[in-house]
This record gives structure tokens, C-alpha cells and sequence, in this order.
């Protein structure tokens, strides 16, 4: 039997609960439990109608050259490892390093 999506989801809402909570009391300074769980309750609702916008810090980091630089490097590396001829050569001469 496949688990329905609220049986996957309800645990780790538990979780995000407990971490908003967590963070309400340490942040924000929050000591009274019942204030606690109205902010907890309303995050936890503004989530569920909005979502959160996505972090593409993976994508940012291939468009801007950041991880190409180093995957080029890499990809040099391994393949000078195997035949220095095969080195791909990237503006500057391949050294093998």
C-alpha cells in the first residue's frame, strides 16, 4: 500500500512545528506558550497559501560560472589523469596541476 501524501506530510509538518516554534522563543523572545503556537499557527498557514519562493542557489551558481569554472578544472584534472593529450585546453595552456 502506497502512503497517501498527508501520511508522508504530517511528520515532517510535526518537525517544521517544532522548528518555527523553536525559533519563535529564541528570536523573537517569546515565553508565553499560547502566543507561541498563534505565530507558529499563522507561519505555518501563510506557508500553506503561499508557498515559499524557491532558493536556486545551484542554477545561480552554474549561470553565473561559478561551478563551470571549477567542473572545467576538474574535468582537466581527471582526464590529464588518464592522457595528458586529452586535457581540454580553456584559454590558458593546460598545465596538468
Amino acid at each position: 500500500m502506497t502512503p497517501t501524501m498527508c501520511q508522508i506530510c504530517a511528520p515532517l509538518l510535526g518537525r517544521l512545528q517544532e522548528a518555527i516554534a523553536l525559533l519563535v522563543r529564541r528570536k523573537l523572545g517569546v515565553t508565553d506558550e499560547k502566543e507561541v503556537e498563534r505565530i507558529v499557527w499563522a507561519v505555518v498557514e501563510k506557508l500553506r497559501r503561499e508557498g515559499q519562493e524557491g532558493t536556486f542557489f545551484v542554477r545561480d551558481a552554474v549561470k553565473g560560472g561559478t561551478v563551470t569554472k571549477f567542473m572545467k578544472a576538474e574535468i582537466n584534472r581527471r582526464l590529464a589523469e588518464v592522457d595528458p593529450r586529452l586535457a581540454i585546453r580553456f584559454g590558458r595552456k593546460w598545465r596538468g596541476r
